[in-house]
């Protein structure tokens, strides 16, 4: 996997779906946002001893892409464009605009 993003830029694709229920007493209908966050990361060049020497830290072993940009995994890669939390995880921003959309839309909620 890292010898075929090696040189590459990949995109990092991350699904975020919110959902507010509808309140027991009634009213208006659930409200939902979704969202779909995109990320390109450009890996360096590697060569093989490269590749080699960081497979055998075991960081790449439990990540999905087989690297970790948070940590070891961040010197192969050239750089980024989009949203660093994307890439080890999970967009905040993204996360806290699903939140303050479905605020704006429950009349009743505080902040």
């Amino acid at each position: 996997m890292l010898a075929a993003l090696a040189g590459q830029t990949h995109e990092v694709l991350t699904a975020l779906v919110v959902r507010q229920l509808p309140s027991p007493a009634g009213g208006a209908d659930a409200e939902l946002v979704a969202t779909v966050t995109r990320t390109h990361v450009t890996f360096r060049p590697l060569a093989p001893d490269a590749i080699a020497a960081y497979v055998a830290t075991g960081e790449p072993l439990d990540k999905a892409g087989a690297y970790g940009y948070q940590g070891l995994g961040a010197c192969l890669v050239a750089g980024i464009h989009g949203c660093y939390y994307n890439v080890v995880g999970l967009s905040l921003s993204a996360v806290l605009d699903a939140f303050e959309t479905i605020l704006r839309s429950t009349p009743d909620a505080t902040t």
